[in-house]
């Protein structure tokens, strides 16, 4: 009787007409600030994060760590034409990883995987060039490739693209003892029941052959709310969480969003293990920055993985960057070191290191040096080029919020740019033109950093400019 008169309170409740322009305003507004604010990594995007109760593994890799299978894995290369600089990457990409490979003890490079967007609009042309380029280093190493939007533009097709690569759209292969699974979008950009079916198939197959070691799967687009750039508003999507979420042996690797390869969120432990690749062609980030979502210089980055696995399923993950020709440093500011991800069981998720709640709550707040400061470069149309000291934090600095005051304390103008730690090389001064400003004025500028998990500098970097 009480479930009933429930049942015809809520009937009553949505049958009103205010009441569901009310619901559907708060869940607008609810939306709007996740999508403004859950692009900067807040706790409303990662809230469903897994996180286990028991003891988070050692990230530091063993010293007799030794591998028995190396794979590269990239994504969104993006071919257009003969001679872009997309181009120029890819064959950096092989040229760098081989020669990391002539460096070890473990010698060959099984396999080079690309998850999709490797030309950017399906064009022949398009991937005559780029199979130009694979066909001339690939060698005796496994060629993999998925197909997804960019495949598809235009006159392209699934059937063009498994034409001119020589690779099917799904496929499972074994290499050295463990499963790859790659699957592809359907031509309309969808996932279909017999695709999802065929790879919830192959996991199992996986699993009964190989119990708790990693399966390495590829697919272009990433699950929702894991890695960076599948946040609430960004690029991830929730139609595999069926298929994949059952099984943590995965790891999961993934493009489609461009955003840096190089941030401490780019590596997920939630349901299993997701790796965010980057690009070869362009950044593009969050919304909500001055300036919209493509920063200055974003066409200098060329982003690639570099994946070990030893004989136990231990994977070592090693971010590089082809801009610089080096390994991405771990962005630490008090300490120089190489950036590696270490995952020794990725079939135990109570050991999960990487999961979003555990690293953000570990992570320290960002800090101005003692003898940081504001200065003002030139002032010339109303635009006042300023220099400030870039903070410090334990992992990356993410972005800046810059206020402007004028003397009676009014805020004028705010901006809200990113700190370039997408490089490989950030200098430990950030330079940034503040428009609209007056001349013959004289205005307070006050700045905070924000790190990648949006911890926020206690103290404000104050300073004074006379234009």
């Amino acid at each position: 009787m009480n479930e009933n008169k429930s049942a015809r309170t809520i009937h009553r409740m949505f049958g009103n007409k205010t009441f569901r322009t009310v619901l559907i305003a708060i869940i607008s507004i609810i939306l709007a600030a996740a999508i403004t604010a859950g692009v900067a990594m807040g706790a409303i995007t990662y809230c469903m994060n897994y996180q286990p109760n028991g003891k988070a593994a050692s990230t530091e890799v063993p010293e007799d760590f030794m591998p028995v299978l190396r794979f590269v894995v990239a994504s969104d290369v993006h071919v257009r034409e003969a001679g872009c600089a997309e181009l120029e990457r890819l064959q950096k990409l092989f040229d760098s990883s081989y020669r990391y490979a002539a460096t070890q003890s473990y010698r060959p490079i099984d396999a080079f995987v690309f998850v999709a967007d490797v030309v950017n609009s399906g064009e022949v042309s398009q991937w005559e060039l780029f199979m130009d380029v694979i066909n001339k280093n690939i060698g005796a190493s496994r060629f993999i490739t998925t197909f997804s939007n960019h495949e598809f533009m235009g006159t392209g097709s699934t059937e063009r693209s498994e034409q001119y690569s020589g690779c099917t759209a799904n496929s499972s292969d074994i290499i050295n003892g463990y499963h790859f699974i790659s699957f592809s979008q359907e031509d309309d950009k969808s996932f279909s029941q017999a695709t999802k079916k065929w790879v919830k198939n192959e996991l199992k197959k996986a699993v009964a052959d190989t119990g708790d070691k990693p399966i390495f799967v590829f697919q272009h687009i990433p699950e929702m709310n894991t890695v960076y750039g599948s946040e609430l508003g960004g690029w991830g999507t929730l139609r595999l969480n069926g298929t994949l979420n059952s099984f943590p042996q995965i790891m999961y690797f993934s493009g489609h969003s461009h955003y840096n390869i190089n941030n401490p969120l780019s590596i997920n432990q939630k349901y299993f293990t997701s790796f965010n690749l980057g690009t070869l062609s362009y950044i593009e980030l969050e919304h909500g920055m001055t300036g919209g979502t493509i920063p200055d210089n974003s066409k200098e980055v060329g982003q690639y993985l570099i994946v070990e696995v030893d004989a136990n399923g231990a994977v070592k993950a090693m971010p590089y960057d082809i801009i610089s020709d080096s390994f991405f440093k771990d962005r630490n500011a008090y300490e120089e070191k190489q950036l590696v991800w270490y995952i020794p069981n990725a079939a135990d998720r109570s050991t999960y290191a990487y999961t979003y709640g555990k690293r953000r709550q570990e992570a320290d707040k960002p800090v101005f040096p003692a003898d940081a400061s504001i200065t003002l470069n030139s002032f010339e149309e109303g635009k006042a080029v300023i220099t400030f000291t870039q903070a410090l934090d334990g992992e990356y600095i993410h972005k800046y919020k810059i206020k402007v005051y004028n003397t009676n304390g009014i805020l004028v103008r705010s901006y809200k740019i990113w700190s370039e730690y997408y490089f490989a090389s950030v200098d430990k001064t950030r330079t940034y033109a503040l428009t609209g400003l007056k001349p013959n004025k004289q205005y307070i500028i006050r700045i905070s950093g924000y790190d990648c998990y949006g911890k926020k500098t206690e103290k404000i970097l104050t300073g004074t400019i006379n234009t």
